[in-house]
């Protein structure tokens, strides 16, 4: 394979994927290129290499310069968003004991750690829980329910779990505990019985979004 650059053709071995598979260039947009290079004054390589991951020229500023500002979805688009906001606002409100359960993988860390430090601004008390990998194993379990109502907890935020564990959810919601999941893990069985379920991943959720982890 070969490339131009500045008037000089370099030749290069096309190496495959780790899956065997060839590596094949984008076709570039070429009328694209040649306004990025002739607005912007980037060089020929990295206007063809700009054309190719965008479709309008008032797209650069945004691709190459991103913010929240701009990227950033409305929460509410999430199915059972809005539903876990006036739960927890309610909580608030009425000073009950909020709680947070979270894997404990780097997505699970991450998201406890996210909602902890964020209560924490608010100086809202927040009980986190994350299970021993080797006594608890994966995902909620009834031994850690019984700790988290012990504390007297009346919400239970789970974070990147909850979606498949149906049995440990009903016992939470029979102790009087309202669970919150906040998850993005599939699941071929019913959604288990929660007061609400925030999965991109789910059947009910129309936000595009399945991309996300939990501490997205």
């Amino acid at each position: 394979m070969s490339l131009k650059f500045n008037n000089k053709t370099f030749f290069f071995e096309v190496k495959n994927s780790l899956l065997n598979k060839a590596w094949i260039k984008k076709k570039v947009n070429q009328r694209l290129a040649l306004h990025i290079k002739q607005k912007y004054s980037y060089s020929e390589l990295i206007s063809s290499l700009l054309s190719s991951r965008i479709i309008e020229l008032k797209e650069i500023d945004n691709f190459l310069n991103p913010t929240l500002k701009i990227f950033f979805p409305n929460p509410l688009i999430f199915h059972g968003m809005e539903k876990s906001v006036e739960r927890i606002i309610k909580a608030i409100k009425k000073k009950e004991k909020i709680s947070v359960f979270g894997d404990y993988d780097v997505d699970g860390l991450s998201s406890t750690v996210l909602i902890k430090k964020y209560f924490d601004l608010l100086e809202i008390p927040i009980f986190s829980y994350i299970p021993n990998r080797i006594k608890e194993g994966y995902g909620p379990n009834k031994n850690a329910i019984d700790k988290i109502k012990s504390k007297k907890n009346s919400v239970l935020i789970m974070v990147d779990c909850g979606t498949t564990s149906n049995e440990v959810v009903s016992y939470a919601q029979s102790l009087g505990i309202d669970v919150i999941i906040i998850d993005h893990h599939k699941t071929d069985t019913e959604l288990p019985t929660a007061f609400a379920v925030v999965n991109p991943n789910t059947s009910n959720d129309s936000s595009g979004f399945n991309y996300l982890c939990a501490t997205g």
